[in-house]
């Protein structure tokens, strides 16, 4: 960021798009102290306490973004920018304005194709329409098998399976996902979903 910073400041590189990535710096930092619990484990977006988040880092972030709307390019800095930006101004995990989101993304697509951006399309689609919509999306993804040792894109599906109520096959992607990963704090994550999934199946059975 202060590399970034420097350079936004220098007439020979202060531009939009410096600017936009420097937003974009900012408004993920400035998150950064509510990813993780008092026990190092990962904490989802929907979990992370609001209240940790830097709001004087946001304010920054929000600024340099508005700074980036001066010129008439948009890059893919702008882009991740204003997604990032429209998580860290949502007051609460569904107060989160998913539809501008997902706008944003379908931009971000046609300008910068990634199947990782398609797979992040997926999941905020997955907030509007539902959990199988985003199962959809995610099998319409081009060139969805360069993804295949990503262990998101099974924790994705895993997730989206098991808010479906499809356990078994939500077992399964979490167990995939475990396989694609040798980040410790990654594992204990899928396992917990691991375990909320058994939980889940040991109370349906006891009805």
């Amino acid at each position: 960021m202060r590399l970034c910073l420097f350079l936004f400041n220098h007439p020979a590189s202060r531009n939009p798009e410096t600017a936009a990535l420097l937003a974009l710096m900012l408004l993920h930092a400035a998150r950064f102290d509510a990813r993780l619990d008092e026990s190092s484990n990962i904490l989802l977006l929907e979990e992370q306490d609001r209240t940790r988040w830097n709001r004087e880092i946001i304010a920054q972030g929000v600024y340099y973004l508005n700074e980036s709307a001066s010129g008439s390019r948009v890059s893919r800095y702008h882009l991740e920018a204003a997604i990032a930006a429209e998580h860290s101004l949502a007051p609460t995990f569904p107060g989160t304005n998913w539809r501008a989101i997902l706008t944003l993304y379908d931009d971000l697509i046609r300008i910068y194709p990634s199947p990782i951006h398609e797979l992040n399309r997926a999941i905020a689609l997955a907030q509007i329409a539902g959990s199988d919509a985003g199962i959809t999306a995610i099998r319409g993804i081009r060139d969805l098998d360069s993804l295949d040792d990503y262990h998101l894109l099974h924790a994705t599906l895993g997730e989206f399976h098991r808010r479906a109520g499809r356990l078994d096959e939500a077992r399964r992607c979490f167990l995939r996902s475990m396989e694609c990963t040798v980040s410790l704090s990654e594992q204990r994550l899928l396992e917990r979903k691991l375990h909320n999934c058994d939980a889940l199946a040991e109370s349906m059975r006891g009805e």
